[in-house]
């Protein structure tokens, strides 16, 4: 069951003088009782009369409240009230404001009253509030477990930063040390790096340069203390190198926000007028939807906490730590939000703190673990037993890459930006769909080729300033591994480090990289390749041996490096229509098989990238099933499958999921435990995670696979922590 209850105040466009407006609520449980509100009624706000009743909170907030809970309204919002309190449950209020209304933001929306009691609304968990914002930037939102949360921590107090002023006020210090205090208190337990004014270093100073340059790692949470203020333009006070004021205009900052590779989960803002001012009113370029708050949930990011007027230092001191404490307690925000203002609610600027969402479930962090299909304390011993025995098959999908990589929908979105995809913004992120167009535009040899080249300008862009020079211009291969040794190498609980020293005998993976094959040399195992026979032009020895030239750049290069053509060679050969007999080793911990299912960069017409190239290989991969190597069959048909690296909604997955799935003799396959690690449901395209998940979940059905729900370093981490896993890793290191 659901824990929150929710309702959805939409605020139309301007109309004849009023606002349309559509409420739109949900138990949140699996009933059929959901409304919508059909009948039309329209709002009207008087802003002069607002604006008068700015310097008092609750009659501004009394106000506010008859304009907004008028005509049926009123009755609505009270049974859903009613509906939540029955159940038990919070109720969750989205206040969705159109974009051709913007001067609604505005408004101090968080002062509003309840209209039973004439009390504060927002000041307990019973109500949870925060204004949803559509974004142009469809970027996904991919969370982290609590474990993995970091929080970058920006303190800026400038020298001569009292000679500024902002709304007629002239800027006071920020005492650093003691927000440094602050911070770290609130964030206890998460890895937290702070650039502040205080600092020796000049790589630990806030500056513009600086907080970008900090955002490459990939943090979860912002946190910005500075001043900050809406006229003319959004703009905040960092510094420069030479510890001087640097005003920094909210598209500045936007700008590098966008420009981030992994953008933060949250974003807070402890800086004045961040969030807005009501003495802007209609004007739809210089309100609240200009400030700094709203541009950055705008710009993609999934929540934003800002201050919508000249808070003083000493409430955001008191609320920032509550509101940190509540955050690590469940990973809620608007929970958070709601508990750290009622530990403010007798300060005269207590309703300023602002919260901007655009997912819709207000989670931070989740909490990996299995669901669907088993529970741990039954499935750990499965995966210890089929392990031990050589029964177990990691099948490795995209997402294994990602820390190195990114993801593929980075891929798709700059490719999208690059050659001017056409289609919709929630499509820009498809990369199957997005090189199809660039296929279908540029040829389908030049989607390989780009590829390849992608990948190394991104390794280059990452990571180019901490490798030697030499190695820019080397092979692809070698380059990302230098890279890997960089970022990974060190690190012994890295998974590919843990995969490699596990004793698999088999690896099927989708990626199109020699990164596996060079980690198990590293342990001292002798991996061999085979790249997944799908198409004719991959068959064919002429065309392989082409491309394996084409690749390397070498005329001369060997054949026999090719095992493809070498069993298309053999099937040749043997006259019957049968394959002839198999040369290869039957493969064993220290020599395992590396199954490139997806195909390989070595060979450009193996990679299997477009939307075609997908339902091509469902086709081709049936046609020449006998051409893939019998333990690979084998293995697909008869040991424990371990799914890691993959989206259930990813083309990647479905294509070799369903190929799996009907192999021959799978029939064994109900005698094993498997496991699919599955990163959680998007949060922000999907309307009900929770009903996603248990969706997804059954997708699974009747094939004997426990869904753990986390990203692949989660489940490492959690099968590390298993009491039995050194004897495999230890005995097997020693036997090597």
């Amino acid at each position: 069951m659901a824990k929150y209850a929710e309702l959805e105040i939409r605020l139309n466009q301007l109309y004849a003088d009023t606002y349309p407006v559509e409420l739109r609520f949900s138990r949140g449980d699996d009933t059929e009782e959901d409304w919508r509100r059909d009948e039309a009624a329209a709002l009207q706000f008087d802003f002069a009369k607002l604006d008068e009743l700015a310097a008092d909170p609750h009659a501004y907030g009394r106000q506010l409240s008859q304009y907004l809970f008028a005509d049926w309204v009123a009755a609505d919002f009270r049974l859903a009230r009613e509906i939540a309190e029955e159940r038990g449950v919070p109720l969750r209020v989205r206040l969705f404001i159109t974009p051709g209304a913007v001067e609604l933001h505005n408004l101090r929306w968080e002062t509003l009253r309840d209209p039973r009691t004439d009390d504060w609304l927002l000041v307990n968990e019973r109500v949870l509030f925060s204004r949803y914002l559509s974004s142009g930037e469809w970027r996904r939102v991919q969370r982290r477990s609590k474990v993995a949360l970091g929080a970058l921590v920006v303190i800026a107090n400038p020298r001569h930063i009292t000679d500024y002023g902002a709304e007629g006020r002239w800027l006071t210090p920020i005492d650093v040390k003691l927000e440094r205090r602050l911070a770290e208190k609130g964030l206890s337990g998460i890895h937290t790096r702070i650039l502040a004014s205080d600092q020796d270093d000049p790589s630990d100073r806030p500056t513009l340069n600086n907080l970008q340059e900090q955002l490459r790692v990939g943090y979860d949470v912002l946190y910005l203390v500075c001043h900050g203020a809406i006229k003319p333009e959004p703009r905040i006070w960092l510094e420069n190198d030479a510890g001087e004021v640097d005003v920094v205009t909210g598209r500045q900052l936007v700008a590098r926000l966008r420009d981030a590779i992994e953008v933060p989960r949250l974003v807070v803002l402890a800086s004045c007028q961040s969030g807005g001012s009501s003495i802007y009113r209609r004007a739809a370029d210089e309100g609240a939807l200009v400030a700094l708050g709203p541009e950055i949930a705008k710009a993609g990011i999934p929540a934003v906490l800002g201050m919508q007027g000249n808070v003083t230092m000493r409430t955001v001191r008191k609320f920032m730590p509550a509101f940190f404490r509540e955050l690590q307690r469940d990973g809620q925000i608007d929970t958070a939000v709601a508990v750290a203002r009622g530990t403010v609610r007798d300060r005269p600027d207590s309703w300023m703190p602002t919260l901007f969402m655009r997912i819709r479930d207000g989670r931070v962090w989740y909490t990996p673990g299995f669901s669907g299909g088993g529970s741990a304390h039954e499935v750990w011993p499965a995966v210890r037993d089929a392990i031990q025995r050589g029964r177990c098959t990691p099948i490795l999908g995209p997402a294994l890459t990602d820390p190195l990589l990114g993801s593929r929908r980075e891929i798709a979105r700059g490719w999208a930006t690059d050659y001017h995809f056409p289609l919709t913004l929630q499509d820009r992120d498809d990369l199957p769909q997005v090189a199809q167009y660039v296929a279908v535009n540029y040829g389908q040899g030049f989607v390989g080729r780009q590829l390849a080249e992608h990948l190394r300008e991104d390794l280059l862009g990452r990571y180019g300033k901490d490798l030697p020079k030499h190695l820019h211009t080397a092979p692809l291969a070698m380059l990302l591994r230098a890279a890997w040794t960089k970022v990974r190498g060190s690190d012994p609980a890295d998974l590919h480090h843990v995969l490699a020293r596990l004793p698999f005998k088999v690896y099927i993976t989708t990626s199109p990289l020699n990164l596996l094959s060079e980690v198990l040399q590293e342990r001292g195992k002798e991996p061999r390749m085979f790249v997944g026979p799908w198409n004719d032009e991959l068959i064919d020895p002429k065309n392989d041996e082409l491309d394996m030239a084409e690749a390397n750049g070498d005329d001369n290069y060997p054949p026999e490096h090719c095992n493809i053509c070498r069993r298309r060679r053999e099937k040749m050969e043997s006259g019957d229509g049968n394959s002839g007999p198999d040369l290869n080793p039957e493969p064993d911990p220290n020599h395992p098989l590396i199954y490139h299912a997806f195909g390989h960069l070595d060979h450009p017409a193996s990679i299997v990238l477009t939307e075609d190239d997908h339902f091509d290989y469902l086709i081709g991969i049936t046609k020449y099933n006998d051409l893939i190597e019998p333990v690979v069959r084998k293995a697909k048909a008869s040991t424990a499958l371990l799914f890691l690296g993959f989206r259930m909604d990813d083309w990647s997955f479905r294509v070799l999921f369903r190929t799996i799935m009907n192999q021959k003799g799978g029939s064994k396959r109900t005698s094993y435990k498997h496991i699919a690690v599955q990163i959680e449901p998007d949060e922000v395209e999907i309307v009900n995670a929770d009903r996603a998940r248990t969706y997804l979940e059954s997708y699974f059905q009747g094939a004997s696979i426990s869904v753990y729900w986390g990203n692949p370093e989660d489940f490492i981490r959690e099968l590390l922590g298993q009491p039995w896993i050194d004897d495999l890793l230890v005995g097997r290191e020693a036997r090597a």
